[in-house]
């Protein structure tokens, strides 16, 4: 029986779209999914900021100062799975008037999953700060109501991450998770500055209190009587968070952070009341959470066609053209009746 070549064809071109279909669905859909290389992003959290008031006269009350915070993520470098990822923001008073220079600027690189976005080795030669195993900007796609944990770079720790339950914010499902983060002040970017500021107050380098001055700053006398000549000032970070995650991609939609500083002086033991130094509250923007919205939606609906739409049509169409191919090549080709054929000497017998 003779093999149509048409048929075979069509089985040559069924069989690659189902590769194709599998491929897709297994090679090209994880590979997107990746934090892709160069990938940057930016964001506005708006908020307000606590400290003491400098007038002397006015001891123990507070100035209460707006501000707004800018906030980048970039890929600065790609190996493999492993990505370097920094964290650069400037907090400035607001509104903020043209040319306004920054009142801090906080940056940090680690070295994350490009899939999990969970920690990973960093690429050779990268300088990167170890986050503990914390997450540290996202969560991992279709994340775990229990077991995550929160990279707190005031602290240097890792600290997990309460499940506060499931909410809808602008029409995505989400997880509502607290954390609790507190501990002594070990970021440099943050410690460094308070000590000048203490150290300038004191007369010191802001690692000790002389007793006098805290005479000064209307401390009890007889408190002050049973005091040391100089005292050890401690300085400890509260951190409280709330994050409301996408339950699809891991990504916080809402941020809510609370970070207090809090100088203690003497001590655990101290009987002087800690210190607090500043209090800031921040979260996402109106306008970030409906961008971060926006861009998940349309990431649901792209990687919905990748990983759904078309491997069933390719794979559909496949099977498809395979199936007619094989029926084709199976099917004889048709018999040719023995009346209908006229042999070369009947045609010469009847002329």
């Amino acid at each position: 029986m003779a093999v149509r070549r048409s048929s075979v064809l069509l089985c040559l071109i069924g069989v690659v779209l189902v590769a194709a279909a599998l491929a897709t669905k297994f090679v090209l859909v994880p590979t997107l999914s990746k934090l892709p290389d160069g990938f940057s992003m930016s964001g506005l959290y708006v908020g307000s900021m606590e400290s003491p008031n400098p007038d002397p006269t006015q001891a123990g009350a507070t100035v209460t100062t707006p501000i707004e915070v800018d906030r980048q993520l970039t890929v600065e470098q790609v190996d493999g799975d492993a990505a370097v990822v920094t964290s650069f923001a400037e907090i400035y008073a607001s509104p903020r008037g043209e040319g306004a220079e920054p009142l801090s600027v906080d940056r940090h690189s680690y070295a994350v999953d490009r899939t999990t976005f969970t920690q990973s080795a960093p690429p050779n030669g990268a300088v990167v700060e170890d986050q503990k195993g914390g997450v540290t900007f996202s969560l991992p796609p279709n994340p775990s109501t229990d077991g995550q944990m929160f990279y707190d770079s005031t602290t240097r720790t890792a600290q997990p991450m309460t499940f506060a339950g499931e909410t809808t914010i602008e029409g995505r499902d989400a997880y509502r998770y607290l954390v609790d983060a507190t501990g002594p002040v070990a970021d440099p970017a943050v410690l460094q500055p308070i000590r000048a500021a203490l150290g300038q107050k004191f007369g010191t380098d802001g690692t000790i209190a002389p007793k006098a001055v805290l005479a000064a700053m209307g401390l009890p006398a007889e408190d002050v009587a049973a005091l040391p000549d100089s005292l050890p000032v401690g300085l400890a970070a509260d951190n409280q968070v709330e994050f409301v995650v996408d339950r699809e991609f891991g990504s916080p939609i809402q941020a809510r952070q609370t970070v207090t500083i809090t100088a203690a002086i003497g001590g655990a033991d101290s009987v002087l009341p800690p210190m607090t130094l500043a209090k800031s509250t921040v979260q996402a923007s109106d306008a970030l959470v409906t961008t971060t919205v926006d861009s998940l939606n349309s990431n649901h609906m792209k990687l919905s066609l990748i990983s759904v739409w078309l491997p069933l049509i390719l794979g559909a169409l496949g099977v498809a053209l395979t199936a007619i191919g094989l029926v084709r090549i199976r099917k004889p080709a048709p018999a040719v009746n023995s009346s209908e054929r006229v042999s070369s000497s009947d045609f010469s017998t009847r002329v």
